[in-house]
């Protein structure tokens, strides 16, 4: 079974740890020979510390367009249209002060302020991205403006936990495209996919994951769409719902 899981405020607690408890049945499970899959719309840079402390056997990250193996070798990306990212992301400044380009081992800001991520600073302007684009998060002060790049770019638009961030990605690239190359590449069954978020970019994958979960704490338009419900990321919810989960299906088959 691949056993799949956002990280921020789905597997990860408030204060960004993973428990000790959810580590050790992860650990379990994935000795009884289960896939463990990070599932997260973080960089590399970002989730190398949490894969160094999960060590799971896949990490799909940057939203779906970046699949990692369990020695953090690159087997499937996918980025922007590089004919053009360099229009897109100076269409985005227009309208924007913050406009952040995640490459494949750095993440550029376009306000020299803003460090978050480990990102650098960048005038998009004079210098164009000649690497391949990820991921894009920034901050309209349009949000009309911006959802109308939707179409003119073939993108996705997302909001980050009705927060003032939204995030861009190539369109039909999302989480559950993650698992789906995932499942392809390794030769595996999407039935046996569980899968757990808890923000709108993860409701694509609870809802068409074999078995989709949202975290109770997840935002109320997912927490309403969802059929199947953990207990919150304070509760060791992903484990806990895991270990119901398995005793039914061990049930099952006897």
């Amino acid at each position: 079974m691949y056993i799949i899981f956002d990280l921020d405020d789905t597997l990860l607690t408030s204060k960004k740890i993973v428990t000790d408890y959810t580590l050790s049945r992860l650990k379990y499970y994935q000795n009884l020979g289960h896939k463990i899959v990070i599932n997260s719309a973080r960089s590399i840079y970002r989730t190398r510390p949490i894969i160094e402390i999960i060590k799971p056997d896949f990490s799909i990250l940057d939203g779906g367009n970046i699949i990692l193996d369990k020695d953090n070798n690159l087997i499937y990306e996918y980025s922007f249209d590089k004919e053009t990212i360099n229009d897109l992301i100076l269409d985005m400044c227009e309208f924007s002060s913050d406009v952040c380009v995640q490459a494949l081992g750095q993440m550029y800001a376009s306000n020299p302020d803003y460090h978050g991520q480990g990102a650098i600073y960048r005038d998009f302007k004079i210098n164009k991205m000649n690497e391949g684009v990820y991921k894009i998060i920034f901050v309209p002060n349009d949000q009309k403006r911006a959802f109308g790049l939707s179409d003119k770019y073939n993108i996705e638009i997302f909001n980050y936990l009705n927060g003032k961030w939204f995030r861009a990605n190539p369109k039909g690239i999302t989480k559950y495209h993650g698992i789906e190359k995932l499942v392809e590449i390794t030769n595996g069954s999407l039935e046996d996919v569980i899968a757990f978020g808890d923000d709108y970019s993860d409701l694509d994958m609870i809802m068409k994951s074999h078995h989709g979960v949202a975290m109770a704490n997840s935002v109320p338009y997912v927490l309403e769409r969802a059929k199947h419900v953990a207990l919150s990321n304070d509760e060791d919810g992903v484990v806990k719902y895991l270990d119901e989960y398995m005793k039914g299906i061990n049930k099952w088959k006897k």
